[in-house]
């Protein structure tokens, strides 16, 4: 089916808009529209898409998720679930072994 070159241009300009608003909001931390407007262009882009699937880009906002972390944010090493439960093991029994102290203390 032929996408009308009205359709295809809008579907464009939406694509740039909302590329745009992802790198103010991603890179710079400085959001230009409110959540609810991105939201809006959004899903224009989205319907445009659904209704005529030929304009579908790998590149589309729609095709990938938004953004990178930014470098403020430092890496974590994650602890294996198993080193952790060990943890909430020891954690448990020492709370446990002070409320028995604690009981057992003569005055």
């Amino acid at each position: 089916m032929n996408v009308p070159a009205a359709v295809r241009r809008r579907a464009e300009r939406l694509r740039a808009a909302i590329r745009k608003h992802d790198y103010r909001y991603y890179v710079l931390d400085r959001p230009s529209i409110s959540d609810s407007q991105y939201d809006r262009l959004f899903t224009e882009l989205v319907r445009l898409e659904v209704v005529h699937p030929q304009l579908v880009t790998p590149d589309s906002p729609t095709q990938r998720v938004a953004g990178a972390p930014q470098p403020a944010f430092s890496s974590i090493r994650h602890l294996a679930r198993a080193y952790v439960m060990v943890l909430v093991g020891i954690i448990t029994f020492g709370i446990a072994t002070r409320l028995l102290v604690d009981s057992t203390r003569v005055p």
